[in-house]
């Protein structure tokens, strides 16, 4: 990774060359670019974070998705029985650790296995060979969940924000709400000059 002074000095020209050609400019990679938004205020200011999350095992909509991956991973092979794919989705959750990338290139190393044995399906044989090793999986999972945080709010960090800007003592119960009167004098509270009748239906016949 280069110095901070040389990435701020890559990120500035990056923001010049977007102004001087009226072009977005988007920048795809791993958690490590997380270290590029905050070189500065005007950067920070000027981008946007769009976080292409991995399936989460803790979320059940999730799962029922990343079996809907297998599926319809499968059933693109051009083979003469599909595999089932989902039915083994526990395995290749654990050695994708939910990411849709890795488990996509595992699988198309295992479906070219069984293109060159003419294999009327894909089996275990094919992409067990082809598995992340456990050490790699621990080492993705780490650097995930590690990006993961990254992004999440931190109560610490809002405080510190309320600090620096002075909010720290200040409770928004100080604020009057917009149908307060306190503090408006009588002649602020008067909505008619004087001498102005107020409008009113006036009371016909007697009483």
């Amino acid at each position: 990774m280069a110095s901070s002074s040389r990435q701020q000095a890559q990120m500035d020209a990056m923001q010049s060359m977007a102004s001087m050609t009226n072009t977005l400019h988007g920048l795809f990679g791993t958690y490590e670019l997380l270290e590029f938004r905050n070189l500065s205020g005007q950067l920070s200011r000027r981008s946007i974070d769009i976080h292409f999350s991995r399936y989460q095992a803790d979320c059940s909509q999730d799962l029922v998705e990343f079996q809907r991956v297998l599926k319809s991973f499968g059933e693109k092979m051009a083979l003469d029985r599909p595999p089932e794919l989902e039915t083994h989705w526990e395995h290749f959750y654990e050695r994708s650790i939910g990411c849709v990338g890795i488990l996509k290139d595992w699988l198309t190393q295992a479906y070219r296995q069984a293109l060159d044995e003419n294999a009327s399906t894909l089996t275990e044989q094919h992409w067990q060979p082809y598995a992340p090793s456990v050490s790699k999986c621990l080492q993705m999972a780490a650097e995930a969940i590690e990006g993961e945080k990254a992004l999440q709010f931190e109560s610490g960090e809002l405080t510190l924000l309320r600090q620096k800007l002075g909010l720290s003592g200040v409770s928004s119960s100080v604020l009057p709400t917009d149908n307060s009167s306190v503090g408006l004098t009588n002649a602020q509270k008067r909505k008619y000059k004087p001498g102005v009748r107020q409008p009113h239906r006036d009371v016909i016949g007697e009483t």
